[in-house]
């Protein structure tokens, strides 16, 4: 490396600020869809979704038929009602 260029680099810093963990269960919950899948499962169904609590580290998966908005939704729900 030639002289010049050391110096001329940038030099990047990060900024680090402490993340605010959750303090109980569920209180911060991830989610993330898959699909399509390239073979459907024995029930027809092509997307699944993850659901995860970054506190318990509780993770669920609901397999669905479609990616609309409702099925989304009612996997959801029915996640959430199963927590309470």
């Amino acid at each position: 490396m030639c002289t010049v260029c050391i110096p001329a680099k940038p030099k990047q810093r990060f900024i680090r600020v402490r993340v605010k963990y959750p303090t109980k269960p569920f209180e911060l919950v991830h989610s993330d869809e898959c699909g399509p899948f390239s073979t459907p499962t024995l029930g027809d169904n092509q997307y699944c979704i993850l659901v995860f609590d970054d506190y318990t580290r509780y993770t669920s998966v609901w397999l669905l038929p479609n990616n609309e908005a409702e099925t989304c939704t009612s996997a959801y729900q029915s996640f959430q009602a199963r927590v309470d």
